[in-house]
């Protein structure tokens, strides 16, 4: 088990706190510290261009964008170390463990905080925290981390594709033609068939919340990861076939089946950041998610990396840091 280092978001107080929990359960909490917002809303906006449209397009007017938003972002995640870590006695106790032998978690019931890029903490001279450490989760409360536990397959890594159906109408919150859905079916299949694993890949048709029960009921405790692409996410929940599902009724038919882990991939960043929380919250122990749709170069390096550490043996939280 490794030691967790949480980053506690103190809204009220525009504080953080870091609460460093070692294997025998044992806590050391720092005092609050000041933790000054980072980012403007351009400054969001540019990241959003740079994910979703500058690998497509890396050269002439977009190429010196490109680098210094590259740049900016390098820069933002040596702030956010300074922010956090600096002369900090929690953090400089996980050091002295050992980044290697530690899992950061990042608590907030802020969507804002949690989507900031944590992946991106980085030092000068030792590169970035994530690559090293044993995992990044981000969290809605405080405490232990769970296992995600059951016995599941060694055989293969299998897999439930969900995905809506090619002649669906699009719902009226759907991107207008030719606009990212945030969908990276293709390319994850392409990721998958490099695996040099065995993978035990499904794609269940139709996808509506009765069929996924009736599937799972079928194979409890079988599938590493149910991978749920490109479905119009709204308020109401996901629109899977039938209409709209309520996050929590699929996170309940996810957790009976002994899912333990989930990647939503989708183009609403702001439902989908409430959907994963929903997921979460329901009982799946692990949920992944891609809060903004990439270009097309993006998503194949996102899928690449991402199956290929879960497939060798990485839990969604480090297979995120890894892409």
């Amino acid at each position: 088990m490794a030691t967790t280092l949480e980053i506690v978001d103190l809204a009220s107080d525009s504080q953080i706190q870091l609460v460093l929990t070692n294997d025998s359960g044992d806590q050391q909490a720092a005092p609050p510290a000041p933790f000054p917002f980072p980012l403007s809303n351009a400054e969001t906006a540019e990241i959003q261009w740079y994910l979703t449209q500058y690998l497509d397009d890396p050269y002439g007017p977009s190429q010196e964008r490109g680098e210094a938003v590259a740049s900016g972002l390098r820069n933002l995640g040596r702030l956010l170390f300074e922010r956090v870590f600096r002369a900090n006695p929690a953090a400089q106790t996980a050091a002295s463990v050992g980044w290697e032998h530690c899992r950061l978690a990042i608590v907030s019931g802020r969507d804002e905080f949690l989507a900031l890029p944590w992946e991106l903490l980085n030092q000068e001279d030792a590169g970035y925290l994530a690559a090293r450490m044993a995992g990044l989760v981000r969290r809605l409360n405080p405490g232990p981390l769970e296992s995600l536990g059951g016995a599941l397959p060694t055989d293969q890594f299998n897999v439930l594709l969900l995905t809506p159906p090619a002649s669906a109408p699009p719902p009226a919150s759907a991107p207008p033609p030719g606009a990212a859905n945030g969908a990276v079916a293709v390319e994850a299949l392409a990721a998958m068939e490099s695996l040099e694993a065995p993978v035990g890949l499904e794609r269940l048709q139709p996808v509506s919340l009765q069929a996924l029960t009736s599937h799972l009921e079928r194979l409890p405790g079988h599938y590493h990861l149910v991978h749920l692409d490109g479905f119009d996410v709204g308020a109401e929940g996901l629109h899977l076939d039938g209409g709209p599902v309520a996050v929590e009724d699929l996170a309940g038919v996810l957790n009976t089946a002994g899912v333990p882990a989930a990647l939503l991939t989708c183009s609403a960043a702001e439902h989908g950041r409430r959907a994963a929380a929903a997921l979460a919250q329901g009982g799946v122990p692990q949920v992944a998610l891609l809060p903004h749709p990439l270009s097309v170069s993006g998503r194949q390096l996102f899928t690449d990396a991402f199956y290929h550490s879960l497939a060798n043996g990485s839990g969604p939280a480090s297979a995120v840091a890894a892409a």
